[in-house]
């Protein structure tokens, strides 16, 4: 391996730069691998990456001792100085174990890192003479690839995915206030919307004990600085701030079989305002509906002194004349039989014509007037 110790200072300066920058790469990228999710922490492929980032630090390592050119390879710890040509047989075991997991996973693709991890051990390196550096050299632009195109996607899944992190900013972004506290009242979190929610109310912005909130709220709502504060039987209603109105509800959460604390403050402004809205309509349609009732009644009378007038007409045009004429006839005292069985005709006349709709033909009124006036003498045509 002493061929390396006469590459080029340039070169193993490139490769030394190139080889530390690809170690801290794989290693976020090892790490983001172990933070997802849907992985198992110690899965084959999770540790395969892991030993990735060895392979890499022993490559580092190699450039820098051939950089500094001690004569020897050699990897110089805080301690101690181990030779490297031992240490990277590791190159061997991890070809071995990419191989392993090329077959289990079947993916071909494999073979070009399985084949350079092989080539980078000691008896390949040995066997290459001078083109020892070349090896490194295939070795760093394959793996700036591969970890850069692996990096890219992590932080692209990390973007996508729901995380521990993203799950708490989007608790903190929501418009509705949370906070979680112990049974002792220690606050654990308390998102951005209950901060400010509580800072408006005049409390501390940095309240870190919230066993006397309720009761507290309560009393801000007691008093009634605002109209629409008010202790109602599923929360404490306040307006907090200009034209903002909070619903706080107050209830226990278990997590982890551990029962904490729960606050919320429900925006409930939009619910209010129609609420308002509602309102106002409805005392609208109450008015209206007053002053329909009114102009029905209106209606009604018209409609009955309508009817009296019609009646009083009727009974003017079609009945007063054989009504005088009965009153006539009476005053006379004629009991003969003929003549009262006509005043008989007469009065039932009488009395269909009142029982007539007004819609009906009536040629039998003219015929009623016709015989009343033939009874005391005077002859219709």
């Amino acid at each position: 391996m002493e061929e390396l110790l006469l590459t080029k200072i340039p070169v193993v300066a490139t490769l030394t730069a190139v080889f530390f920058l690809l170690t801290a790469a794989q290693t976020l990228h090892a790490l983001f691998l172990a933070a997802r999710k849907n992985a198992r922490p110690v899965s084959a492929a999770t540790v395969y990456e892991a030993l990735l980032v060895v392979h890499l630090y022993l490559a580092t390592a190699t450039m820098l001792s051939a950089y500094a050119n001690h004569g020897t390879l050699l990897l110089h710890l805080r301690v101690t100085a181990l030779p490297l040509s031992a240490l990277l047989w590791f190159n061997l075991a991890l070809a071995v174990m990419g191989l392993a997991l090329a077959i289990r996973y079947r993916k071909p693709v494999m073979t070009w890192e399985i084949v350079l991890f092989a080539l980078c051990s000691p008896p390949v390196i040995d066997a290459a003479g001078t083109f020892a550096p070349y090896l490194f050299i295939a070795d760093a632009a394959f793996l700036t690839f591969r970890v850069s195109a692996g990096l890219i996607l992590d932080i692209r899944r990390f973007r996508n995915s729901i995380t521990q992190l993203s799950a708490i900013e989007a608790v903190d972004r929501l418009p509705e206030g949370l906070a979680m506290a112990e049974k002792s009242g220690r606050v654990l979190y308390m998102n951005d919307a209950m901060r400010w929610c509580l800072m408006e109310l005049g409390f501390a912005t940095d309240l870190s004990d919230v066993s006397m909130l309720w009761e507290n709220l309560c009393e801000i709502a007691k008093r009634g600085a605002a109209p629409i504060n008010d202790v109602l039987p599923e929360g404490v209603r306040i307006q907090v701030g200009e034209g903002n109105v909070r619903l706080f509800k107050r209830d226990t959460a278990e997590v982890n079989g551990k029962t904490y604390r729960r606050l919320t403050a429900i925006d409930v402004t939009e619910e209010k305002r129609l609420n308002n809205t509602i309102a106002r309509t409805n005392n609208l349609l109450e008015q209206a509906n007053r002053e329909l009732e009114e102009s029905l009644a209106g209606v009604r009378e018209v409609a009955r002194n309508e009817a009296m007038l019609h009646m009083k007409e009727r009974v003017h045009d079609t009945i007063g004349q054989r009504l005088s004429i009965l009153h006539r006839y009476l005053e006379d005292g004629n009991s003969n039989p003929k003549v009262l069985d006509q005043v008989t005709d007469l009065v039932r006349s009488m009395m269909e014509d009142l029982a007539r709709t007004d819609d009906e033909q009536s040629p039998t009124e003219l015929a009623s007037i016709v015989h009343a006036f033939e009874l005391v003498g005077v002859r219709l045509e």
